[in-house]
């Protein structure tokens, strides 16, 4: 699938979920082809994105998902640095946890990328918030209306957030 085509597809499940202009989406996930995918999606739509290292522990998550008050959050069952696993959905799990917890906040829906380094019999799930990756997103068209801000003259519009350690 060309890239504007897998952009569009991930706008269009990203506004299916009830993003819009100015809503963040926090991004966790392993140096796949949906990351940047999911980037240029939330662009696209006018929504911020924040990416987090996929090697940040469930604490520093917890605090990015809040800084922004991400609503959703992406990321990958797991993935394998050398001949270890990490479990990237159960750190998702233990930050959001964190965020309702201590800081009154709560994400919506968990968009999970299913990889082969997890099997999906493994892969924590929380019934009402989690979805598949592959199941969801494929259902959506790959006509995406660009959000009006990404052209505006208004340089104040946000893109995206960066924090480092």
């Amino acid at each position: 699938m060309p890239l504007t085509a897998a952009n569009g597809v991930q706008g269009n499940w990203l506004r299916s979920a009830g993003i819009k202009k100015g809503d963040a989406v926090a991004i966790y996930m392993p140096l796949v082809c949906e990351l940047p995918i999911a980037m240029l999606a939330c662009a696209r739509i006018g929504a911020v994105h924040s990416v987090v290292f996929g090697g940040f522990s469930a604490e520093a998550l917890a605090q990015r998902i809040q800084d922004c008050k991400a609503r959703v959050v992406l990321t990958a069952a797991g993935t394998k640095r050398g001949a270890k696993k990490l479990g990237l959905k159960q750190i998702v799990d233990r930050a959001v946890g964190m965020t309702k917890e201590g800081r009154g906040f709560k994400v919506e829906v968990c968009l999970v990328l299913d990889t082969p380094s997890v099997a999906k019999g493994e892969c924590p799930w929380v019934k009402g918030r989690d979805v598949w990756w592959q199941e969801q997103v494929g259902k959506q068209g790959t006509d995406c209306k660009v959000c009006k801000a990404v052209f505006a003259s208004n340089a104040q519009q946000s893109c995206c957030i960066v924090l480092s350690i």
